[in-house]
């Protein structure tokens, strides 16, 4: 029993054509699943939206704002040095010195308050942006000013703190022994050379003196260092609040939109798949295939 394929090339049943249709031509054809897929997708999408509890944000300002005029080119370099503070503190929002002094404020552990703040500089001005968030508005609110208020005691701290100060507080006072030390020689020596007068008294005299002026010159200088060193402690917070937050924005509508526009995408490529498939399931049946 020969096949169809033993024939000659002539007698060979040729393949049937199947049009297909495309998902344009499916969409015309078939409207009403796209827009029933669509609709439902795009609905589960809002209702996604709907049932996620929202986020709260909210936004405080900060400046960076004192500047010593009596200092040769500060004005000159203020903006830039401004612009440098404030990228620099804004990176500061979640560390421990900032998250530590809001979190037994609110409950919270440091790395919890580290999740729920940022900051940002605004480009080429001295401000910072600081953000919190909350489950609610008031709460948002509440974070942001707390996280504001730390962050400008964390600054106003580490600007204070001058790790050479009891370093230069123990030389001076060693300096200063030294000074009243050297006084007592000079004192001695000088009686010496009353009561003795003579080459050696007097070369004795001469070489306390010298010692008490080396003496003296160090802790003037000690004294100098010293009181560099402590003069910033005095001095006012670099960082200052200029705008704390009093309103909170919702995500809910952002998210109501990204939700739904996801749905609608997932929806309209659902429904065109199908709408194709039945319609060239139908083009199959009316050409009996």
């Amino acid at each position: 029993m020969s096949s169809t394929l033993d024939a000659p090339p002539e007698m060979q049943q040729p393949t049937p054509f199947v049009p297909r249709v495309g998902p344009l031509a499916a969409a015309r054809r078939h409207w009403w699943i796209v827009l029933l897929f669509t609709i439902a997708f795009t609905g589960a999408g809002v209702a996604a939206a709907i049932r996620r509890p929202p986020v709260y944000r909210a936004e405080a300002r900060l400046a960076v704002g004192r500047l010593d005029v009596s200092a040769p080119g500060a004005l000159g370099s203020f903006t830039i040095a401004t612009q440098a503070l404030a990228a620099q503190y804004s990176r500061s929002i979640d560390g421990l010195g900032v998250t530590r002094r809001v979190a037994p404020q609110f409950g919270l552990s440091p790395l919890q308050v580290a999740a729920r703040v940022a900051a940002t500089p605004i480009p080429e001005s001295p401000v910072v942006r600081v953000f919190g968030t909350g489950l609610s508005a008031r709460a948002a609110v509440r974070l942001t000013n707390a996280a504001s208020n730390a962050l400008v005691a964390f600054t106003t701290d580490l600007n204070r703190a001058n790790p050479d100060t009891p370093r230069l507080l123990r030389a001076f006072r060693n300096a200063a022994r030294d000074v009243l030390h050297t006084e007592q020689r000079v004192t001695l020596h000088r009686k010496e050379r009353e009561a003795n007068p003579n080459d050696t008294t007097r070369a004795r005299l001469q070489e306390a003196q010298v010692n008490l002026q080396v003496a003296q010159l160090r802790m003037q200088t000690t004294r100098a260092a010293y009181d560099a060193s402590t003069s910033s402690q005095g001095a006012t917070a670099l960082l200052q609040v200029l705008q704390p937050a009093a309103t909170a924005a919702s995500d809910f509508a952002r998210y109501v939109q990204l939700f739904g526009f996801a749905g609608l995408v997932a929806g309209l490529a659902v429904g065109l798949a199908l709408a194709t498939w039945r319609a060239n399931r139908v083009e199959r049946r009316r050409l009996g295939l």
